[in-house]
């Protein structure tokens, strides 16, 4: 990006920090374009900022990305959706959109459903519970049929607490 005057004037409009702090900031920042940006910013505000990821977000007529942040900002979410065309402004689209980013911020899910598991996850979850389950004093005692059954319960329960959409429905949906 470089210290050129539209990155410097953004930046400034961004943070409302000074003219030299945005130049300084600029120049030390490193070379891709919105890591350039972000890392601008960070060290204009000076403040301990950590940021796991950064994703660009481009949506059209038939998407919509909700934003949700929750309380002092220690977690924050963005949902991108899709929708017919002129039903992404609709009041309800937007509310699903939000109370699906609420679900996000609450549960934290690995997965969308069951279906979009990655190969051998399943069997890697068997084999962690399986262990928990041989290593249990009070299932030990009982025969190899219901510590089966115990086995296959908490795989289940796992994976509807993994999903997001096995684990709640968003109440607009139902």
């Amino acid at each position: 990006m470089g210290s050129d005057l539209d990155s410097l004037k953004l930046l400034r409009k961004k943070t409302e920090a000074g003219m030299l702090d945005c130049r300084k900031a600029l120049h030390e920042a490193p070379d891709p374009e919105m890591d350039c940006l972000v890392a601008a910013v960070a060290s204009v505000v000076k403040e301990n900022l950590a940021i796991k990821r950064i994703t660009l977000m481009e949506s059209g007529e038939d998407a919509h990305v909700e934003a949700y942040v929750h309380g002092d900002g220690r977690i924050g979410v963005l949902v991108k959706g899709l929708a017919a065309a002129g039903t992404v402004a609709k009041p309800e689209v937007m509310a699903l959109f939000h109370d699906l980013a609420l679900h996000v911020a609450a549960f934290a899910p690995g997965f969308l459903d069951k279906a979009s598991l990655p190969e051998g996850y399943r069997e890697e979850r068997k084999a962690a519970i399986l262990k928990e389950v041989e290593e249990d004093e009070a299932l030990a005692e009982k025969p190899a049929a219901i510590r089966d059954g115990v086995v296959e319960g908490r795989l289940r329960k796992h994976f509807v607490e993994a999903s997001l959409l096995d684990r709640c429905a968003p109440r607009r949906l139902l």
